[in-house]
């Protein structure tokens, strides 16, 4: 609570039981708390700064590892294909099948269960 001050000399003064503050003490706080608010905005501005740094960078990882992936996915199709099995049949000891069978189960009774 700002107040005047009764005497000159005296820097606070007593107005009904309450203690009052003299202009000059409700200046340095408020000037106190106009600082703090200041630096608090500062440090929150350069958080935001750095984060949005790190975010930026992490997309970016991101993004390295999808096409890495996609590069992958591609190698490995290539690696499975059959045109390449072919070609490489021999290194693998792999050879032509004399001749081919089919054996075909009948059951009396259905595989799964029906309730």
């Amino acid at each position: 609570m700002v107040c005047k001050r009764k005497q000159k000399t005296d820097q606070r003064s007593v107005v009904g039981g309450e203690k009052c503050f003299s202009r000059s003490a409700f200046a340095i706080i408020l000037i106190g708390l106009i600082c703090c608010a200041g630096v608090m905005y500062v440090f929150q501005v350069n958080q935001l700064a750095t984060m949005g740094y790190e975010m930026k960078k992490k997309e970016k990882s991101i993004d390295d590892l999808l096409k890495n992936n996609k590069q992958l996915e591609l190698e490995s199709a290539q690696l499975k294909s059959i045109y390449n099995l072919e070609n490489h049949k021999e290194s693998l000891n792999m050879e032509k099948p004399q001749e081919v069978s089919v054996l075909e189960v009948e059951l009396e009774k259905p595989v799964a269960m029906s309730f």
